[in-house]
């Protein structure tokens, strides 16, 4: 039995407890729905459940510092803002990244000790330019805030 077959496979345990539940495998791409008071499934295939997309090559590295730039200038407020703001530009904008990678990566960064909106920033532009993205966008998308922050304590 391969590791994609096991891992579907598991699903079945679920029916038994929720009769009419419908659980798509996201390694094969399969969808399984339990008939109602049966226990038996019944099998399709369903290529959109594969949809971690790549990331796009034709993003170039001036035009996503100058996202993360923006971003960093109008996102002055908490995470869940922030958050938002990432998904609206990133996602729905600019469709640099799917929906499914990018709500994976807020998962992971949710586990992660720190700042969750950073850490997504970081990671998106790990995604679209490597370490160098990275670190534009780690910076940049802080960077903002914080002379903002410095400007208006030095008055005092």
């Amino acid at each position: 039995m391969t590791l994609q077959s096991r891992l579907c496979d598991s699903t079945e345990v679920w029916y038994s407890l929720c009769p009419g539940l419908r659980l798509e495998c996201v390694v094969t791409g399969k969808s399984t729905q339990s008939v109602a008071g049966s226990g038996d499934t019944t099998q399709s295939s369903n290529p959109s459940a594969m949809s971690i997309s790549p990331p796009p090559t034709a993003v170039s590295f001036s035009s996503a510092a100058g996202t993360w730039m923006k971003i960093g200038l109008f996102n002055f407020g908490g995470p869940a803002a922030q958050i938002a703001m990432l998904h609206r530009v990133v996602v729905e904008e600019k469709r640099w990244v799917g929906e499914e990678r990018f709500m994976r990566a807020l998962n992971y960064c949710m586990l992660l000790p720190g700042p969750e909106a950073q850490q997504l920033a970081t990671y998106l532009g790990w995604l679209l330019h490597g370490w160098r993205g990275a670190m534009a966008a780690g910076t940049l998308f802080i960077f903002p805030g914080a002379a903002v922050i410095f400007a208006s304590a030095a008055d005092r």
